[in-house]
Parts: structure tokens; C-alpha cells; sequence
């Protein structure tokens, strides 16, 4: 992101470490789409802490994982901060 023509932050996804195990990744299994690899630890967090939550008898969302209903307050944030950002950023 830049304010200003200057660079204020910067974020890649992978980073250094994670490409290097992605394109090992990649080369074991070529016929994968690449953001498989990218994503797949989350996806077992995100499987692990359901699948805890559920046998143990937890109600509603194990404890950081998102529900539709956060993604909904999610969605309308960004649709209010879009044009206040593109505008800030013009």
C-alpha cells in the first residue's frame, strides 16, 4: 500500500519460507492446482479445531474460527471502507 507515492506496507503471500515448500510441493504432486499447497495447513487447523470442538461437546464456532456471521460484518467493512480507501489512495 502507498500513501503519498511512498510504500507504507507490503505483504506477499508466500512468503520466502513457504515457497520453498510449496514448490517442493508442487513438483511431488504437479497435476495440483499451486494454492493447494499454499492453504493446506490452514485447512487442518481449520479441521483439527472443528472436529475438537465438536466431540467435545462445544456450542456454537470453536474460538477463532469465523462464522457466516462474522463474515457478514466482514463483507459490509470492506464495502464501507472501499471507497474510502480508493478515494485515500487517488
Amino acid at each position: 500500500m502507498a500513501i503519498d507515492g511512498e510504500e507504507k506496507f507490503r505483504s506477499e503471500t508466500p512468503d520466502e519460507e513457504l515457497k520453498v515448500i510449496c514448490d517442493a510441493k508442487a513438483k511431488e504432486d504437479p497435476e495440483m492446482m499451486p494454492y493447494f499447497f499454499l492453504q493446506s495447513d490452514d485447512y487442518i487447523t481449520l479441521k483439527e479445531r472443528a472436529t475438537a470442538h465438536i466431540l467435545a461437546g462445544g456450542d456454537g464456532a470453536p474460538e477463532g474460527m469465523a462464522t457466516i456471521d462474522i463474515a457478514v460484518e466482514a463483507l459490509k467493512c470492506a464495502e464501507y471502507l472501499t471507497p474510502l480507501l480508493k478515494e485515500a489512495l487517488a
